[in-house]
């Protein structure tokens, strides 16, 4: 699954890529960037197989059990292998690009006893001008990002809209948010903290005016990603849940690009969604309403 939600990024990027005038060494830089995690996600997914096995084999074919392990654990070496030789091509072209690139996965947010262990949430936080983030809700109206610990969700958008009040009157803060229907808005929206972030910002739009906004737009893209001075972004991949089939994050994958020349990729599918003729700014009464007991 995390190798399908790949190349569907890859699609999307890659098809972006040709449509500009970037040098072909950002493409590579993107293939070989998302590359690393569908090899993790490979691995992942052989080493579950192997549990499975060690479940539902019994005792009397121990020969059989005996032949996916080691199967299972050549696979894995020859996946680590390729890891290995694609990283050194990521720092390689780090080094002769200026890019930086990280990984962190669902399994690892959820395991953090702090915030400040969050990479993702440490890289938006240190946004000085601008936060764009590109975000997604499915047609139930469940948020991918609701995989995440509830608790640890919330203390980054506590601590996001703090900062946001804080910051001096140029600092702009703008979500555009994916749907299937920009007329229903968002409506059917179903993960409470999403929710509750969204009442926060156009609490936020009163302060700030337009530095602030909440749009929707016609769902494209089957990822989302953050955008932060125009020098740092996070693309978020997505996997489908094993209870209902909507979409859950994955994991993301943080690049750090000093001369903007991959980010301008991104850049460009902002503007087009932005731009876009069926998008539209989010009004109170398009939002469903907090719980009395949930303040903004």
């Amino acid at each position: 699954m995390g190798s399908a939600l790949v190349g569907a990024v890859l699609g999307a990027a890659v098809q972006e890529v040709l449509t500009t005038e970037l040098r072909l060494a950002a493409a590579i830089a993107v293939v070989l960037c998302v590359t690393v995690i569908g090899l993790f996600a490979a691995l992942l997914a052989t080493l579950e197989s192997r549990r499975q096995a060690d479940i539902e084999v019994s005792e009397s074919n121990q020969a059989l059990l005996w032949t996916v392990r080691k199967e299972a654990v050549e696979l894995g070496d020859r996946f680590q292998q390729a890891s290995i030789a694609i990283a050194a091509e990521v720092r390689d072209l780090s080094k002769r690009f200026g890019l930086h690139v990280e990984q962190l996965l669902l399994e690892e947010v959820n395991a953090m006893d702090s915030l400040d262990d969050d990479k993702t949430a440490q890289l938006m936080l240190s946004a000085q001008q601008e936060l764009f983030v590109l975000d997604l809700i499915s047609e139930e109206g469940h948020w991918p990002d609701g995989a995440m610990q509830a608790d640890h969700s919330k203390d980054f958008f506590e601590t996001l809209v703090q900062k946001v009040r804080g910051a001096p009157p140029s600092f702009t803060y703008k979500r555009i948010v994916q749907v299937s229907d920009p007329l229903r808005s968002l409506r059917n929206a179903k993960t409470t903290g999403f929710i509750r972030h969204c009442h926060a910002m156009l609490d936020l739009r009163k302060r700030k005016g337009h530095r602030v906004t909440l749009r929707v737009a016609r769902r494209r893209f089957p990822f989302k990603f953050m955008l932060m001075d125009r020098t740092k972004l996070v693309i978020q991949l997505q996997e489908y849940s094993d209870v209902d089939e909507s979409l859950r994050i994955w994991g993301e994958i943080l690049i750090s690009d000093p001369s903007s020349e991959l980010i301008k990729i991104f850049l460009n599918i902002w503007a087009e969604l932005d731009d876009d003729q069926h998008t539209r700014t989010v009004r109170i009464g398009e939002l469903p309403p907090l719980a009395q007991d949930d303040p903004a």
